[in-house]
């Protein structure tokens, strides 16, 4: 092998000076493409962040209210609590619809709607107000309870917006018994065939997380 590398003396010179050559481009080229910016990542953007919650605001509710040369402090109150969820706050108006205001406030202090649950649930709205809705064996009933006692129909220009109270009815201009819903959107297609008799003033943001069968008690606060 010493005998076979010694005869070529200048060829392995060359081979070896080739391959430092090689070596040095090869490191070159590495150094090269480290120092480029990588094309293919892309940008780093700090996450958005989120919208905060709109407070609810009942005004449209309180110009019709100021309309009627009326303050909402002088309004009776019912406080709606929901079981596990916190207390609502609904503003009435007596002077719009009194025989309704009457009949609900006289209802929740004789404990009708204590142990019921909010028996319908859609997108637009939360209904309750049956007391069958206090057994649970009756639930294929549920919905078609009351007070026994017919109201008469009492129209008014109280916006069916969202946070509206009205009186459920088995027809258009119709009055109602003891079921109650409050809107969660805008339905002015129900304006005028409705009796609407009070509003949310606080607590909105309970009306929306609101479940079907979400228990409920009520008290009056004059």
């Amino acid at each position: 092998m010493i005998r076979c590398m010694s005869r070529y003396p200048i060829l392995i010179v060359a081979l070896a000076l080739f391959g430092l050559s090689c070596s040095s481009g090869e490191e070159s080229s590495a150094e090269d493409t480290d120092s480029k910016p990588n094309a293919e990542a892309p940008e780093q953007k700090p996450a958005p962040e989120p919208e905060p919650p709109v407070a609810w605001a009942p005004t449209e509710f309180l110009k019709a209210i100021e309309a009627q040369n009326l303050n909402v402090e002088s309004l009776p109150k019912i406080h709606l609590e929901v079981d596990g969820k916190g207390t609502i706050v609904i503003a009435l108006t007596p002077t719009l619809a009194p025989q309704t205001v009457k009949q609900i406030t006289d209802l929740t202090k004789k404990g009708f709607f204590d142990g019921q649950v909010v028996h319908r649930v859609e997108n637009w709205v939360i209904q309750w107000g049956d007391p069958n809705s206090k057994d649970p064996g009756k639930e294929a009933m549920w919905g078609t309870g009351g007070s026994g006692k017919q109201l008469p129909f009492e129209a008014n220009d109280l916006p069916m917006k969202r946070g509206v109270l009205a009186m459920a009815s088995t027809g258009q201009k119709v009055g109602g018994d003891s079921q109650i819903f409050i809107l969660k959107n805008d339905s002015l297609f129900l304006q005028g065939d409705y009796a609407a008799f009070g509003f949310v003033l606080e607590g909105m943001d309970i009306v929306d997380k609101i479940a079907r069968k979400d228990k409920i008690t009520m008290k009056v606060v004059e």
